[in-house]
């Protein structure tokens, strides 16, 4: 899975599309690296020590380093999360026209970084049913659970 997961954040950086962002999930300058086979969290030796990271092509906002997702979904487009800087989950996913702007998926995930907001399952069935998972303040693991119809689940712990 770490493969994939690498894999995905690579897919990332190739993406483009513009982006409207709240003041919660703060629009950035895209990261220095442009090397496609980066991963997302490659950032300048700046932006990494300000603790702070942005997805390039287009994608923007701002969030911790090492707290971001990208899924593909069955049609090919990307979703991405990441824990925003008031570390509530956040995602955006390509559209037709472009990118969604980022959502707030709501939640508290604690310990920012280390890949703390993950794919937790995918159904082999039916890939638009998936859910993402953080650790929550109360160190217990919190999914959030993607129908298939794009409904969410909302957030609930597994202990």
């Amino acid at each position: 899975m770490r493969n994939k997961k690498v894999g995905a954040r690579v897919a990332l950086l190739a993406a483009t599309a513009a982006l409207g962002v709240g003041s919660l999930l703060m629009p950035t300058a895209s990261a220095s690296s442009t090397a496609a086979d980066a991963p997302a969290s490659s950032v300048g030796a700046e932006q990494a020590k300000a603790g702070w990271c942005t997805l390039t092509g287009g994608w923007g906002g701002k969030f911790y380093c090492g707290s971001s997702y990208m899924h593909t979904l069955p049609n090919g487009r990307r979703q991405a999360f990441v824990i925003g800087t008031n570390r509530q989950a956040y995602t955006q996913w390509q559209t037709a026209s472009g990118l969604s702007g980022w959502k707030s998926m709501g939640g508290q995930c604690i310990e920012p970084g280390n890949d703390s907001i993950d794919l937790y399952w995918k159904n082999p069935r039916d890939g638009w049913n998936f859910s993402v998972q953080c650790k929550g303040t109360d160190h217990y693991r919190w999914l959030n659970t993607r129908h298939s119809n794009g409904s969410w689940s909302g957030w609930y712990s597994v202990r």
